[in-house]
């Protein structure tokens, strides 16, 4: 004996009042996942196809904090001195003080991040620890990033070939901000989260990023 199987067809139906709850449900959805969004903290950025993470510098990093911490001029002109066709040294400075572990955290963070950014614009990029590194390296025809101690911040000048960075930690300033003064970039925070926070400040504004 054989069957027939005729599926039987199913008919559903849409009323005016299951669409308005259809809809309220999927714009409710639509806002929870804006809303998780603007919640949700930015800890990284992409710049010239690379992609750059502050969590391991600051685990409960978020950029949009970070853009509070001002900038004087303006992100443009920090930019504009870090990426100058006429660089060829990058001298991070800093005085000697208890805050010098907190200091060379900022340190290794902005020349890492400052080398990868260079080398996107075709630079070629070379760290050194003393001038004897720092004069091999120019005539290799190597940017240099060089740290280096300083006994002050009084009167301290750069060249638009030499660019000066000079770390200013919680312990030798009661501010927080990132300023331009005489081919010198200073990152000053008057407390660690601050002095956190303005090292990335500096580096957003570096690559002219917006968060």
């Amino acid at each position: 004996m054989k069957y027939k199987f005729k599926p039987r067809g199913y008919e559903i139906k849409i009323t005016g009042k299951s669409v308005v709850v259809i809809s309220v449900i999927v714009i409710g959805l639509i806002i929870s996942w804006f809303i998780y969004k603007s919640f949700q903290p930015i800890t990284t950025i992409e710049y010239r196809g690379v992609i750059f993470s502050f969590k391991e510098f600051k685990p409960d990093v978020d950029l949009r904090k970070v853009m509070k911490v001002p900038v004087y001029p303006n992100d443009e002109a920090i930019s504009s001195l870090v990426f100058s066709p006429k660089i060829k040294n990058i001298f991070i400075v800093f005085k000697d003080s208890p805050d010098n572990a907190l200091v060379a955290l900022s340190g290794v963070e902005i020349g890492v991040k400052l080398k990868l950014a260079l080398t996107t614009h075709g630079y070629k990029v070379k760290s050194v620890t003393n001038l004897t590194q720092m004069f091999e390296a120019r005539e290799q025809g190597f940017l240099t990033i060089f740290p280096r101690e300083i006994a002050s911040y009084d009167g301290l000048v750069g060249e638009e070939e030499s660019l000066l960075i000079a770390l200013v930690p919680p312990i030798l300033t009661n501010e927080t901000l990132v300023k331009v003064e005489d081919y010198v970039i200073f990152i000053m925070g008057k407390n660690r989260e601050d002095f956190e926070l303005a090292t990335i400040r500096f580096l957003l504004a570096a690559f002219d990023i917006k968060v």
